[in-house]
């Protein structure tokens, strides 16, 4: 009587198993690549998303202002804007920060852009002080510094803008049309310290 082999100890089919079990097949390489890119391209399309969703607030905002610098404007009569009556606690009490781009504390920084950077006012300087309010907001990205200039040549009568929380450059001027390289060049500063100076009219 023959004596055979268990086909599960067969050593031909031992070694044909084992050369099955070692390493990866290119397939399976081409999938996890595959799944790398889309990862990536993903990561990189909600970053996007979230920065443009950022911007967009930050345009609506300043909009907001320029309608609140009107209303208030009008209310004020002859003698418009003066340091008594358009400090930031008074416009804070009149709703002008209502919007979700910033947040308003009794802290020593009582207004903050959504960058977490001060938001400040002022009576304009390139115009008659008593026609409108500057608004400075500190601490942008130049991503987002960039973007919200572009966005805002309608809306504002005047734009200055520069890297290390300083007024550099003279995006737009009154009367004037916004100028993209000096956007460019206000803001360059590195991480979150470029500033933005807007001015609005009451009129």
């Amino acid at each position: 009587m023959k004596n055979f082999a268990s086909p599960a100890f067969c050593p031909r089919r031992q070694t044909v198993r084992q050369q099955a079990q070692r390493g990866i097949t290119t397939v399976q390489v081409a999938i996890g690549i595959l799944v790398s890119v889309i990862a990536l391209v993903g990561s990189f399309a909600g970053f996007q998303y979230v920065q443009q969703a950022k911007v967009n607030t930050d345009v609506a905002a300043l909009a907001d202002l320029k309608a609140a610098t009107m209303r208030y404007g009008s209310v004020l009569g002859t003698n418009g804007f003066t340091t008594g009556n358009s400090s930031l606690a008074q416009l804070i009490s009149m709703g002008f920060f209502g919007s979700s781009a910033f947040s308003v504390s009794n802290g020593s920084i009582p207004v903050l852009n959504q960058y977490q950077g001060q938001v400040s006012v002022a009576l304009p300087t390139e115009i008659t002080s008593n026609d409108g309010l500057t608004f400075s907001f500190f601490g942008m990205p130049a991503t987002s510094c960039r973007d919200v200039a572009m966005r805002i040549d309608n809306l504002a009568v005047a734009i200055q803008g520069g890297g290390n929380h300083s007024v550099t450059h003279n995006i737009k001027g009154v009367g004037g049309t916004m100028d993209p390289a000096s956007v460019i060049a206000a803001c360059s500063g590195t991480g979150s310290t470029n500033m933005l100076r807007v001015t609005f009219t009451r009129t």
